[in-house]
């Protein structure tokens, strides 16, 4: 049995890449209310970018998601994060937010 180099390449990517850890969780949100989704990510030089619905939010580029004065008309859907950096990306499971 023999390494190749393509093999050594794949198995240090998949080390690189970055790796969703803890997935975000759905909500229930009271009308006017807060909430906060997140999720943790192991990797170097990570970037996050959340989405809803599969579309990115402007400006939502932390670990963390915030939503106050909550509106279902303006908030409800699937909520996702996609980490990456040089190496790759990984996108979360969606995480269904909803007014209550």
């Amino acid at each position: 049995n023999s390494v190749t180099t393509a093999h050594l390449t794949e198995q240090i990517l998949k080390y690189l890449k970055p790796e969703i850890t803890t997935q975000p969780q759905g909500a229930t949100v009271p009308a006017n209310g807060s909430a906060t989704l997140s999720a943790g990510a192991e990797g170097k030089y990570l970037s996050y970018q959340w989405q809803r619905n599969g579309a990115d939010l402007a400006g939502e580029t932390n670990a963390t998601l915030v939503f106050s004065d909550y509106n279902g008309t303006q908030h409800d859907g699937n909520y996702t994060i996609r980490v990456t950096n040089d190496f790759g990306s990984a996108t979360s499971t969606p995480a269904e937010v909803k007014e209550q």
